[in-house]
């Protein structure tokens, strides 16, 4: 969120920036505000300060503005964001790093998916670490077989790899520099009743799919199918015109069990995944007495509940797990895990963070004897969820 960086700046900023943080409104109107801000600011005694999210600045007329300007610095948070070597993102975060002198990246998961992910980053960061050819990168540090010869089967020269990247990098373990309070997680579980027999099913096909099938099982053909499974957890099959039949209430029961159990004046925060789950969690929460916000796709009402204006923050993990504060609450529900180890680590640091001043509980919510706890277990073993799932998978079909 772009809005967060105003208070980091005013906190820690070692002298006065004049910042123009570009939430709202069209590219176009983006551009404008920071074009004006920089004709105000520019040439001064006090550093301008432009603030806008990779969307916006990789679109036009954003991005060709940027690209004629004389910055002086640029920072690239969360720069996990830029691996997609490919990617529109990434591609303009090098082309724009190569008209400024001074490159910053920041990132607590530098390696969110794997270690080729690093490529991309420092193509913005420094071209000299890695050189300029992802082609030669991947040939260089990976090893690749299966169906082409293009899944990646595991890593070579790792020692190398790490020692170029730590030539420009230093780590911070939040442990040292933090006096944190302590967190812990607590998993709740539940059977599925109605929708048992109709995941089974699912499940049965999928294992005789992955075991059977003449295609290449890859995660990104895979997906649609596991997809379909951990909705079913949360009650809910997706039918063939795509709408969502309710097939479930366990999950929601066990929601409102958790709830019922933490103090009413207690802030709290449930990470869900699918839109359908953000429905359950505000009628929930609701019926419960509590007032809810929502963080999500469709919803921004965070600074509500970090007012204090609502008790339960309903948060969709892919709009929630980045840039926002969230130590007003010591409490956090896992309705649904997410599947991505960056953005699981980012949620969990929404709470446990500075200017959290109490003890941290993590409540994740499984259907038992499904995908919910094969996420879990993934995530705890800090694997790559979705291989980690396919070779479950695969081994009980063996």
């Amino acid at each position: 969120m772009v809005s967060v960086w105003k208070e980091e700046v005013d906190t820690w900023a070692v002298a006065p920036m004049h910042g123009v943080y570009l939430d709202e409104g069209s590219v176009a109107k983006k551009m404008q505000a920071a074009a004006q801000h920089l004709a105000r600011h520019n040439g001064g005694d006090i550093s301008a300060l432009v603030v806008v999210n990779y969307e916006t600045a990789r679109a036009t007329p954003f991005a060709q503005w940027a690209l004629t300007q004389p910055w002086d610095l640029l920072v690239l948070d969360e720069s996990h964001k830029l691996k997609s070597a490919s990617g529109l993102t990434s591609r303009f975060a090098s082309k724009l790093a190569d008209r400024v002198p001074y490159r910053i990246a920041l990132s607590g998961s530098p390696f969110a998916h794997g270690l080729l992910d690093v490529y991309a980053q420092y193509r913005a960061l420094d071209k000299s670490v890695y050189g300029t050819s992802y082609t030669t990168f991947k040939a260089r540090y990976g090893r690749f077989g299966g169906f082409g010869g293009h899944e990646l089967l595991g890593y070579q020269h790792e020692d190398e790899l790490r020692e170029k990247f730590y030539s420009i990098a230093f780590r911070v373990e939040a442990a040292d520099v933090l006096d944190l309070p302590t967190y812990h997680h607590l998993y709740r579980t539940f059977p599925l009743t109605d929708g048992k027999q109709v995941y089974r099913e699912m499940e049965r096909n999928l294992i005789t799919w992955i075991t059977e099938s003449h295609e290449p099982v890859t995660a990104a053909n895979a997906l649609v199918r596991l997809l379909k499974l951990q909705q079913i957890s949360s009650g809910f099959l997706q039918t063939e015109d795509g709408t969502y039949e309710r097939v479930d209430y366990g999950k929601q029961h066990l929601l409102a069990d958790v709830l019922e159990d933490l103090d009413s004046r207690e802030p709290v925060v449930v990470f869900v995944r699918f839109r359908h789950d953000l429905d359950v969690v505000r009628a929930v929460a609701e019926a419960g007495g509590r007032r809810v916000s929502e963080l999500s796709g469709r919803a921004h009402e965070l600074e509500a509940w970090q007012r204090g204006d609502t008790d339960v923050l309903a948060t969709q993990i892919q709009s929630g797990s980045l840039g926002v504060t969230m130590v007003r609450a010591r409490y956090a529900i896992y309705y649904s895990d997410v599947w991505s180890l960056a953005e699981y680590d980012q949620s969990l640091a929404r709470l446990h963070r500075p200017g959290q001043k109490r003890s941290v509980t993590y409540i994740h919510l499984a259907a038992e004897g499904t995908i919910d706890q094969r996420i879990y277990a993934a995530l705890q073993a800090r694997k790559e969820v979705i291989q980690a799932l396919l070779d479950g998978f695969k081994g009980e079909g063996a």
